[in-house]
């Protein structure tokens, strides 16, 4: 059963060590090994039982309460996580291994100081430990201080250089202090991370590093969010310029936004590649005409070799297929968005609660529409119902069924409010004013350090927290920036908004 799981053929050994286990219910050994097979299986209530029938037997073995800290932290009881591993350091006081753990469980519950203390007594230890040292970094690049980030990645990997999560987040926090040709040098290990590494296809063909394509039919495919996919279409033009003939597979609810641009694309292939009007875009999951080479859209900037200097198409370079229209009034037209998806591991800081919004509605002669999609909108009908201010809010996007309709009521407004969503990059690419909102520390990286500009769209302004959570200080900021706009536009006679 040991070889099988440590080959990683974990149903074969959860097969075998239930064989195992009837003849000999008690060992604690076998107990602890299929518990662990099971955990990696998913089967977390299993692996549960196993582990409290090991910890019975043998409750002063550390491993035990280790590992069944481990699974509670699956089934998502940190306060049963966190108790066991204090009993397997009550076992071992000299285990490293549980005070990285502890470590972890701190960083999860957003206790930073706390993490780093368990991860600095985890080093006094066992001070060349790889693990310790790459989870340092993500703790300081979630404290802000970056720099020190760097210096515990680069240490994790020198003493271990195929740690896939150190290099990504190395990536991480390259790009977000500006350095692109060093982030982009780490980025593809994000098809090793086990968050991202589901988007990885093997197409069984060599991926695109550049060189002329010749006419050759070239697949460009998103693999994350709208946003990211939003962001890297600008590319297409330029991998057409190439020579090749462009198969672009994106979101199905991008599709009827994204192929109308294509033709135009298209026509930046040179010479007799030039205007042959093949180009195609395709919905995910649909099938794929054949292709020559493939390159995934986030991959193009390391392909072309971007510099904060040398982003293509910053002014934009999508369009709403039918151009929205304005209504009678001259009033200062404002697109809202203040949620995000709330499956995102960090909405809970990139979203803001409505209600804090108020100071901004309240502004005269502002018709502001919402562009919210999602759970969020149902607060914007409970506020609604019981406050005037939230009522005169234009619900515009429960007619959506795609992006091509967002960005034609995007195209109909003067300017665009958002936190940190696909919206964002929408009204960026399109090169409408947006403001953007931004949490104080591990604002995506696109963004950048406290630029109140972007190098990736020229149109969009950042407002930041000044220090975390902070929303109160952001809308206040918005808010006078938005009175100054509003004097540029006339206010309806009856003072209306």
């Amino acid at each position: 059963m040991h070889r099988l799981y440590h080959a990683g053929q974990m149903r074969e050994a959860a097969a075998l060590g239930w064989e195992l286990l009837r003849a000999d219910p008690y060992d604690t050994v076998l107990l602890n090994l299929l518990a662990l097979a099971e955990h990696q299986l998913g089967n977390h209530g299993a692996a549960l039982v196993l582990l409290q029938r090991a910890i019975k037997a043998k409750p002063e073995v550390a491993a035990h309460w280790n590992d069944i800290g481990n699974v509670y932290i699956a089934v998502g009881d940190l306060d049963a996580s966190e108790d066991a591993y204090k009993k397997a350091l009550a076992c071992d006081p000299k285990c490293a291994e549980i005070y990285n753990n502890l470590g972890v469980l701190a960083g999860d519950r957003k206790q930073f100081e706390q993490a780093r203390e368990w991860y600095e007594k985890a080093l006094a230890l066992r001070p060349h430990y790889p693990d310790v040292l790459c989870n340092m970094g993500i703790i300081f690049a979630h404290m802000g201080k970056y720099q020190k980030a760097v210096r515990r990645y680069e240490q994790s990997l020198k003493l271990q250089p195929d740690l896939h999560k150190a290099h990504f987040n190395l990536a991480l926090v390259r790009l977000v202090l500006g350095d692109l040709a060093g982030g982009w040098k780490e980025w593809d290990s994000r098809w090793k991370n086990p968050q991202l590494a589901p988007s990885y296809r093997d197409w069984g063909l060599p991926a695109w590093k550049g060189e002329p394509l010749e006419g050759r039919p070239i697949l460009l495919y998103a693999e994350q969010g709208l946003g990211d996919t939003l962001q890297f279409v600008r590319y297409v033009p330029l991998v057409a310029a190439r020579g090749g003939t462009v198969v672009l597979e994106v979101q199905k609810a991008l599709v009827p936004l994204i192929a109308p641009m294509m033709p135009e694309w298209a026509a930046q292939r040179p010479g007799r590649f030039a205007g042959s009007g093949e180009a195609v875009v395709m919905a995910q999951h649909d099938p794929l005409p054949p292709f020559a080479t493939h390159c995934a859209l986030m991959s193009l900037p390391i392909v072309f070799g971007t510099t904060l200097n040398s982003i293509p198409h910053a002014e934009g370079y999508l369009r709403a297929p039918v151009g929205g229209g304005r209504p009678a009034d001259d009033r200062l037209r404002v697109g809202l968005v203040w949620a995000g998806s709330p499956t995102h591991k960090l909405d809970y800081e990139r979203s803001i609660a409505l209600e804090k919004l108020r100071p901004l509605l309240e502004v005269e002669g502002v018709r502001w529409v919402s562009l919210q999609k999602g759970p969020a909108v149902a607060t914007l009908k409970a506020l609604a119902e019981t406050d005037q201010v939230f009522g005169l809010v234009e619900d515009a996007a429960s007619a959506f069924e795609n992006y091509a309709d967002t960005a034609e009521a995007v195209h109909g407004l003067d300017l665009v409010i958002t936190v940190d969503t696909s919206v964002a990059h929408l009204a960026g690419a399109m090169g409408k004013r947006v403001w953007i909102l931004l949490q104080h520390t591990l604002s995506d990286w696109r963004w950048l350090l406290k630029r109140k500009d972007s190098p990736w769209y020229k149109s969009a302004r950042l407002f930041r927290q000044p220090a975390q959570g902070d929303w109160g200080s952001v809308v206040e900021a918005v808010r006078s920036e938005l009175l100054e706009l509003r004097k540029t536009y006339p206010v309806e006679s009856d003072g209306s908004r």
